[in-house]
């Protein structure tokens, strides 16, 4: 199985490697989507083939999954939120604009990386290791450190730790989320609300430019705030379901019993 995960992930990489270099060759918007849609369709096939553990599972949408889509898609907006707020607050924001230029472009080339991301990081890494393991704390660890170094290519991760632990919590969340929703959607939902409005939102901070990034606590602190925020409340209703399970303790994910408990 070890082995068959490692081909599924190589596999990946060089679908997104692929789809980089087409989409970058191609300039018609039409071609693009269609290649956006091709891709996809390849990824959702592997993901229901030759994955090393089913995940067709994941792909239901039952009703008590709508709390769990509501709260993906708000916490990326409550984040932005109060990153005006503060900014505001401080008189460093001067300007805050929505650029409408291309929304249906970016609704579509976010769709397709929170797809095709989420089916690697959660269903493939995240899941498997899981299975492999039983313990899901490594699961989520390994899968979440995959996630970040992923967005973290090219860049040190001495300058730019903030953004790695960023990108981590949010990898932990992720798979929180899959974990007690038993859905991928969320997962889907949260990663393209927040890809898509920090495409189409901008800051204007005047003279403040060039001190503010990502990484300035006065933009990355009330970011983080809410991420961080659902990852104690997730963490906390991880360890109730975990706790309040009859018997020895077992706990499913997808559907499967694990044959033991849960080992955190």
């Amino acid at each position: 199985m070890y082995l068959k995960l490692f081909l599924n992930v190589v596999l990946y990489i060089f679908l997104f490697v692929l789809s980089s270099i087409l989409l970058s060759y191609f300039e018609s918007a039409i071609v693009k989507v269609l290649v956006l849609l091709f891709f996809l369709a390849i990824s959702v096939g592997i993901s229901l083939t030759i994955y090393p553990f089913p995940i067709q599972q994941f792909y239901q949408l039952k009703i008590n999954h709508w709390g769990w889509l509501v709260l993906a898609i708000l916490l990326p907006v409550l984040s932005v939120v109060l990153v005006c707020l503060n900014t505001y607050y401080q008189h460093y924001l001067s300007n805050f604009s929505f650029d409408g230029s291309n929304v249906l472009g970016e609704i579509f080339s976010q769709l397709y990386v929170g797809f095709t991301e989420e089916l690697f990081a959660r269903g493939l890494l995240f899941y498997s290791l899981f299975r492999l393991t039983n313990k899901f704390f490594v699961a989520a660890f390994i899968s979440s450190l995959v996630f970040s170094l992923m967005h973290g290519f090219g860049n040190s991760i001495v300058d730019q730790t903030p953004l790695f632990l960023s990108y981590f919590t949010i990898g932990l969340v992720l798979c929180m989320i899959l974990f007690l929703s038993q859905s991928i959607w969320p997962c889907i939902a949260f990663h393209f609300s927040h890809n898509f409005i920090m495409h189409v939102v901008s800051y204007d901070f005047g003279v403040y430019e060039k001190y503010l990034t990502l990484v300035s606590p006065e933009l990355f602190l009330p970011y983080f705030m809410p991420i961080l925020g659902a990852f104690l409340l997730l963490l906390f209703l991880r360890f109730k379901t975990f706790t309040s399970e009859p018997g020895s303790g077992d706990h499913t994910l997808g559907g499967d019993h694990m044959g033991s408990p849960l080992r955190t």
